[in-house]
Parts: C-alpha cells; structure tokens; sequence
C-alpha cells in the first residue's frame, strides 16, 4: 500500500470508481452519479482545502482516498473511503493505521464520524485504537442521519 498525492491523471479513475450508489451511500459528500467532472473540480480544490488528501494506492492502482483536516475544536478528522473491488480486505484499516503513523504522529486527538450503519468502517477504526464515543449526525444532501462518533487519544 502506498499513500500519495492525488494528480489531475487520477480524475478519470476517481469517476471509474465513486461513480456507485453503494459507494456514495457511505460517505457525506461524495455525490451520486459521479462524473470525471466532479473529480476533476474535487481535485483542482486542493491547494486551498484545509483537507489533505491522500491516495491510497494498491499494487499501482488507486483504491481510496485517506484524508485529514483540523476541527474547529482542536483535534484532527480523518475521512476515508475504499474502492468496492477492495472491501472486507482490511485495506481501511492500514490506510488509517499508515496515515496515523506517518502523518499524524505527533497530532492530539483524532476523530472520525461513522455512518451507523457502516459496521466495517467502525471495525477499521476500533482495530487502529479508536474507541466510539457516542451517537452524533452526519448531514448527507441536506439530511440528518444516525451516525457514531470515534475518538483516538494521542499520548
């Protein structure tokens, strides 16, 4: 697994695989349909996003996206997702353990926002140290879902 810098050359790829209503549903801002358009837009927002951005890259293909952005409250979020084709392959689970030895190690807290019912995003994070502190919501296109709040705490 590599994790890198997104190019403009991922555009098309990006569309390839976010262009799926499974994979929309997990997410709170990835929308359905998915054109090379919107990665291209998504992409070219980066120098000014206080969101970083990662590839996750699988034997030189991209496979999902890891991304880290400061909280209004001080700790650091991360957001991820993977490509279908990877599901139940513990590929979440290094993304986030990578990200949080090579780009976070010295950060306070880290959060991260679940869907309820998103079981495998949850395992992910429990099995890198997160722990569930509790319900909150998410809002995807307008609306208010269930969701369940996790914590990392940084020693």
């Amino acid at each position: 697994m590599l994790l890198r810098s997104f190019t403009i050359d991922d555009a098309p790829r990006l569309a390839l695989l976010l262009n799926d209503r499974d994979m929309s549903k997990w997410t709170a801002h990835i929308p359905f349909p998915y054109t090379v358009g919107d990665a291209v837009a998504w992409l070219a927002s980066h120098p000014t996003s206080p969101r970083k951005a990662l590839a996750i890259e699988l034997d030189g293909l991209l496979a999902g996206c890891i991304s880290y952005w400061p909280t209004d409250s001080g700790e650091t979020e991360i957001g991820y997702w993977v490509a279908k084709a990877w599901w139940g392959q513990g590929v979440a689970t290094q993304a986030i353990s990578a990200l949080l030895d090579a780009y976070l190690p010295s950060q306070t807290d880290v959060i991260a926002t679940v869907a309820e019912q998103n079981i495998a995003s949850q395992r992910a994070l429990m099995k890198c140290g997160f722990t569930c502190s509790g319900q909150c919501h998410i809002t995807r296109n307008g609306d208010a879902l269930n969701a369940l709040c996790f914590v990392k705490y940084k020693t």
